[in-house]
């Protein structure tokens, strides 16, 4: 019997950030036994410093052996994007030996269940989980026999207005669920996609690809909670804040304008954002039920 950590491993993409790498102790603190990697580009200035930190579990790759990665922008020169990293990890995972494979940020503080919260101090807290070799397991068991190009969890934002915002039961007591794909990507090296634009990668993807048919889903019983955006310097942050918000969310409008448009979000402050409409963007299904018989179709 093949044990799930022989097929499946840990990618933490970083950059700058050698002393806050806080994925990797998280990942630990909550009972994950498996490899982790440290996926960096040799042009990171503190290179030396991951590899005095976490020895052979950091993995450098050249992004120069990338350069066919869509930025979505004409700026070739700069270099500072995590894209050429989501799409480097398909080969690091094979040539590690691995077929299945996690991708997460750097910047995580904690993975929950966000459906079994409880008060404490008149504030509602969602139950951190302790168990996530077990998790990663029965997420991994899902992934593979199912045909989804990528599985996410979900953030802990997406559970502001209340758990039941994404996640809900129809009459017919069928779950629906969100198809995109954000900050956690459960990745296989035989259903590769390419990732694409110099910021908001994820979205980029899943709607370009989502619009043409492929299949992404987060898991809504399952959340993580990381930094607040462009709060914690090194990584992206620079970038967006080089390029702002604006540009940002209009590569993913570039990618699906017939159903994106630029709308706004207030967290610290009021910032450009984008707004998907999702029964313009993906390809649905109709239910089986809805067929008509061959006799009144005569």
């Amino acid at each position: 019997m093949v044990e799930y950590k022989d097929i499946f491993t840990v990618f933490i993409i970083s950059y700058n950030r050698a002393d806050r790498v806080y994925t990797y102790n998280t990942l630990k603190r909550q009972g994950y036994t498996g490899d982790i990697y440290i996926i960096i580009d040799k042009s990171d200035p503190q290179k030396e410093e991951y590899r005095k930190r976490y020895e052979d579990k950091v993995i450098i790759f050249d992004k120069n052996d990338y350069l066919w990665v869509d930025l979505l922008d004409n700026n070739i020169n700069d270099k500072q994007t995590p894209v050429y990293a989501r799409n480097a990890v398909y080969d690091i995972a094979e040539n590690l030996g691995y077929k299945y494979f996690l991708v997460l940020d750097d910047d995580y503080r904690g993975f929950e269940f966000p459906g079994m919260r409880f008060i404490k101090k008149k504030r509602a807290k969602d139950c951190k989980i302790d168990n996530l070799d077990d998790v990663f397991k029965i997420v991994l068991d899902f992934y593979i026999n199912t045909p989804f190009k990528v599985i996410a969890f979900a953030q802990s934002g997406d559970f502001i207005c209340g758990k039941g915002r994404y996640i809900y039961v129809t009459r017919e007591n069928e779950i629906k669920f969100n198809r995109k794909v954000m900050n956690s990507h459960f990745c296989s090296v035989d259903r590769r996609i390419e990732w694409k634009g110099r910021m908001n990668d994820d979205v980029n993807t899943y709607v370009y690809w989502g619009n043409k048919g492929y299949l992404f889903l987060t898991i809504y019983f399952i959340s993580l909670y990381q930094q607040v955006t462009q709060t914690n310097p090194g990584g992206l942050t620079e970038t967006y804040k080089r390029y702002n918000t604006y540009k940002k969310s209009f590569m993913s409008l570039m990618c699906c304008p017939s159903s994106i448009k630029i709308s706004s979000i207030s967290q610290i402050y009021i910032r450009p954002h984008h707004k998907i409409f999702w029964e313009y963007t993906v390809p649905a299904i109709i239910p089986e039920k809805y067929k008509k018989c061959q006799d009144h179709q005569k």
